[in-house]
């Protein structure tokens, strides 16, 4: 009876112990979940860059999910916009691992060079320009890419989940 015992108590214990594990680690993704580490929008996934001299930014998810849908957002305030045309740049390497759904607004012009993708938009001098790409990921893993606007780039870093 005693080394049944003995046995009981170890078994409980054990059991006791994986339970507190798989409580924590449940714990651990549901946080991670709502801080948008797998895709989702959070505090850790949505991100605001920006170019050295401020003419540019660039809001973005870091972690999405591959084949969602998601969005890059690029900002170029009132005084970057100095004619009626301008061409906002991205980087091939990026946009090599994208399926782009839709442009807004929608481009006049698209040049595709050695180092990217550059789109001509129509734009009014001395009035901020937003454009809005959608698009699905079409590799995982790590996605480096650069939006530019005349002499101004702004580097970004995503991290695409399978």
């Amino acid at each position: 009876m005693g080394l049944e015992a003995h046995r009981d108590r170890r078994f409980r214990h054990r059991e006791r112990r994986a339970q507190l594990v798989g409580i924590w680690l449940v714990a651990a993704l549901l946080v991670a979940g709502v801080l948008g580490l797998f895709g989702a929008t959070g505090p850790l996934s949505a991100r605001v860059v920006g170019s050295a001299d401020r003419m540019l930014s660039v809001e973005y998810q870091r972690f999405p999910h591959q084949h969602a849908e998601t969005s890059i957002r690029v900002t170029v305030p009132d005084e970057a916009v100095r004619s009626d045309r301008t061409a906002v740049g991205l980087s091939a390497s990026w946009m090599d691992a994208t399926q782009v759904s839709s442009v807004s607004p929608e481009a006049v012009e698209q040049i595709v060079g050695a180092d990217g993708i550059w789109l001509a938009l129509a734009t009014t001098p001395g009035a901020s320009l937003t454009l809005t790409i959608n698009y699905r990921p079409t590799d995982a893993g790590s996605r480096p890419g650069w939006v530019q606007v005349g002499t101004s780039r702004a580097a970004f870093h995503q991290f695409v989940y399978l």
